[in-house]
């Protein structure tokens, strides 16, 4: 946990340790005045990241990351190529690129790590009929909330694993313990359906995004 937390965050670093329960490494409270997104992905070891901007806490927005619960980031700065992501100066204005801001889910499949290599684009169509119903389902009477999108990073574990990168986003849900059940769910569904697919095909690299509900 880093220096000068508020004492306000005690609670929820409290409900994290106990939500996630065995397996927990620790949880790392990020300032975004003081620190860069760009260096706190390296830095991160921890499962869950409560993440701070002008001393309020983003507790409406996370998303999984590296196989752990983080608070969403992406919404606190304009991404720049899906990978990188700058915080503006204290009292500039924020900027939010298009693709997080319309309706629907996106899936973006990136086979990182993988260089000349790619999947078969039968990966893609697989995701988008097998996936859909099972989302859907995920988020029956869930209130106002709404999945924006999932993205699937893959990259190359060993000789014949391949790992899986998910980070999803909810919308207008509650920072609880169903929440983290739901993230939970959430990554099963998509490992299996997506792992279950993968296809090595012809040189080639890519990244193919999917809307599932489109506007």
């Amino acid at each position: 946990m880093s220096k000068g937390t508020p004492p306000e965050l005690e609670s929820y670093i409290t409900f994290c340790k106990a939500s996630l329960g065995r397996g927990l490494r620790g949880v790392y409270v990020v300032d975004l005045n003081a620190v860069s997104i760009a260096g706190m992905w390296r830095k991160v070891n921890a499962h869950f990241v409560l993440v701070m901007r002008g001393g309020s806490l983003l507790d409406n927005y996370v998303t999984w990351f590296r196989g752990r619960v983080l608070a969403f980031l992406f919404l606190m700065g304009t991404v720049n190529g899906g990978s990188r992501v700058e915080v503006p100066r204290k009292g500039a204005s924020i900027s939010i690129t298009r693709p997080f801001l319309r309706r629907g889910v996106k899936i973006s499949v990136e086979p990182r790590g993988f260089r000349n290599e790619m999947f078969s684009r039968h990966v893609i169509g697989a995701l988008n009929s097998a996936m859909i119903t099972r989302l859907q389902n995920l988020f029956m009477g869930r209130g106002e909330a709404r999945l924006s999108f999932v993205k699937v990073m893959l990259g190359r574990a060993g000789p014949r694993s391949v790992e899986v990168r998910i980070a999803s986003m909810l919308e207008k849900a509650p920072f609880t313990s169903a929440l983290i059940d739901l993230f939970l769910q959430l990554r099963e569904v998509v490992e299996r359906f997506f792992m279950s697919r993968i296809k090595q095909q012809r040189p080639r690299s890519y990244v193919e995004y999917l809307e599932l509900w489109p506007e």
